[in-house]
């Protein structure tokens, strides 16, 4: 067990943990505590008010029983948002900048459906239509992963499903999406995919654990945007999560249907979005 300053003594001791966001995140810092203390919610993580090095800047805190901290550890480089880990004596964690490079979207390979047949393509991100050039950074993937985690272990659904980004992060994924052309890929990454519309589901009432997904950005798409939610509250079982990074106009409209727990906005190179989740 590695050394730690605990902030307080006997059986339930508590570490503090000093989260280091990422320079292109640094305000999202209510996300990024959401996120932390999610991934580890089954270790009985919890939001910390203040803590060490709280003069710097882009840091923010979550607090884990002592006990469980290698448990904590092993989980750390899941974290999207938070680049390095601290206690007040040593670094649990900090992120390898090249590996995740060579995890972004430009440099991965995706198996795509053409009137040729199937064929890889290496930094796929659509059609080329104005709706379809986004891809999602890989961050933003593994926050919305997180966020929609559950203590149960059953599979959580993307239902536009795209490129396959936050299918890459989830656990136990399901992928979903209305254009054929990328089912090759997504079933390669989720081992379960179905060619479907997000606005009408084809599973059971409550059989999922959570929802995970960033929808199309364009106007078109914002109908079956809310139908989507409306579709992931009847199959995410209650107890399940259902996180979404999308416009705030989307955002605006699916408040209709339900309210979410928890709503920040995000600027993502410059596009201002909106990450909300929604409880079951």
């Amino acid at each position: 067990m590695r050394s730690s300053t605990p902030s307080s003594r006997g059986p339930a001791a508590s570490t503090t943990l000093v989260l280091r966001l990422r320079p292109s995140r640094a305000r999202a810092r209510r996300l990024a505590v959401a996120e932390a203390v999610s991934l580890l919610r089954d270790l009985d993580a919890a939001p910390a008010r203040g803590g060490p090095f709280g003069s710097e800047p882009r840091v923010v805190w979550v607090t884990v029983p002592t006990a469980s901290l290698d448990d904590v550890v092993a989980r750390l480089p899941r974290l999207g948002y938070t680049v390095a880990v601290d206690t007040a004596e040593e670094r649990l964690y900090e992120e390898d900048a090249e590996a995740a490079r060579d995890e972004a979207v430009d440099r991965r390979a995706f198996r795509i459906r053409t009137s040729a047949g199937v064929r890889e393509v290496v930094g796929y991100r659509g059609d080329g239509s104005d709706g379809a050039k986004r891809g999602l950074a890989v961050p933003d993937a593994r926050l919305l992963a997180n966020l929609a985690r559950s203590d149960d272990e059953g599979l959580v659904l993307d239902p536009f499903a795209g490129a396959g980004g936050v299918v890459r992060e989830l656990e136990l994924a399901l992928s979903a999406d209305v254009d054929a052309v990328v089912a090759p890929g997504l079933h390669d990454l989720s081992g379960r995919h179905v060619v479907a519309s997000a606005g009408a589901l084809p599973f059971a009432d409550g059989s999922l654990a959570g929802a995970a997904t960033e929808p199309p950005f364009d106007e078109a798409a914002d109908g079956v945007v809310v139908a989507a939610l409306r579709e992931c509250l009847r199959v995410v079982a209650p107890g399940g999560r259902i996180a979404v990074m999308a416009p705030a106009r989307q955002v605006t409209a699916m408040r209709q249907v339900r309210r979410p727990v928890l709503e920040e906005p995000v600027d993502r190179k410059g596009l201002p979005v909106t990450v909300a989740v929604w409880e079951v």
